[in-house]
């Protein structure tokens, strides 16, 4: 039998829901899931909203909105 492979831990880094400028704009992905009774707004950390629907036509949201809080262009309170 050959050599057994070894393989890195994957490590992945998210958005932080609380911190991130989508969290009460008018064009955020709405979606909401409920898990153990907690309702979790996961919509907001999503790479697409109304206004970056995603391919064709673009890519999403800049990762700079998404994971350094910064300003977008499109944000309206709702």
């Amino acid at each position: 039998m050959g050599k057994k492979r070894e393989f890195a831990p994957i490590k992945a880094s998210w958005p932080d829901p609380t911190k991130v400028p989508c969290k009460d704009c008018l064009h955020r992905d709405k979606t909401v899931i409920k898990i153990d009774g907690k309702e979790i707004k996961c919509g907001i950390t999503k790479s697409f909203c109304d206004m970056y629907p995603g391919p064709p036509i673009d890519n999403g949201k800049p990762g700079e909105i998404l994971f350094e809080n910064a300003d977008c262009d499109f944000y309206e309170e709702e």
